[in-house]
């Protein structure tokens, strides 16, 4: 697909949406290795299995050639979009916002209005199965449909929700990224919280992940017409290592 890419989260130089910045100091290395009975009291957190909303297509059929604007076309707009949307219990999309853009706001409406019409998902599910709210976001590349290849220069990033500090990671690593998926209950707390596909060796960071998500006081999500919602949502978080 010639005009668009829909790109994963990623870590590096994503901080531009930080939610919060909190100063964990743990040796995540010595942990891993020697004290596993101290981090076994969150080991509830994952009895109950959260799931986000997917694509059913994967975002395939959301954009076509036929839909790049004509007069962006003849001014050569090309760029990245990264957006949020509300996903329904049903698997629609009942919300879209706009975080960051390379692009005029002719593009930005487009960019949400078809996705918006053609976007299906299969919807989230809390704790007992049930389908459930769910903030869903991704970051969509317009690129001109007579470009061999994507525009090397990239400025919108996935933003990274919640900063941990710690003393040490393992291997000796700087930075470590690690994806949570959370339930907010209608007054803005996590009541749920567990990794998303994590290594064997982001368990621990998984664990002080929750601990700390737990503790955050969040708002609320409401839907369109005002009504608190619990909500499902996945969570970036920043493990680093400060500079001596």
């Amino acid at each position: 697909m010639s005009i668009r890419r829909i790109m994963p989260r990623s870590l590096a130089g994503a901080l531009d949406r930080l939610l919060i910045c909190r100063s964990f100091p743990l040796d995540i290395a010595a942990d891993i290795r020697g004290r596993r009975g101290r981090m076994n009291m969150f080991g509830w957190m994952f009895a109950a299995a959260l799931a986000n909303a997917v694509p059913v297509d994967n975002g395939r059929n959301w954009l076509t050639d036929q839909d790049y604007p004509a007069d962006a076309r003849k001014r050569g707009e090309e760029g990245a979009i990264l957006f949020v949307t509300l996903i329904s219990p049903e698997g629609r999309i009942v919300r879209c916002d706009i975080i960051q853009s390379q692009l005029s706001s002719e593009l930005n409406d487009r960019t949400c209005t078809l996705i918006t019409a053609r976007a299906k998902f299969r919807p989230a599910t809390d704790e007992t199965g049930a389908p459930a709210y769910s903030e869903w976001q991704t970051r969509i590349e317009w690129t001109l449909p007579d470009r061999r290849r994507p525009p090397a220069t990239q400025t919108v990033t996935m933003p990274v929700d919640m900063e941990i500090q710690v003393q040490k990671l393992p291997e000796g690593a700087r930075e470590k990224g690690v994806d949570i998926l959370v339930k907010i209950d209608t007054e803005g707390h996590v009541t749920h919280c567990q990794g998303i596909k994590p290594d064997k060796d982001e368990t621990k960071l998984v664990n002080v992940a929750c601990a700390q998500a737990r503790a955050l006081s969040l708002e609320g999500a409401k839907d369109n017409d005002g009504r608190p919602i619990p909500l499902i949502r996945s969570m970036l978080v920043a493990f680093r290592v400060p500079a001596q």
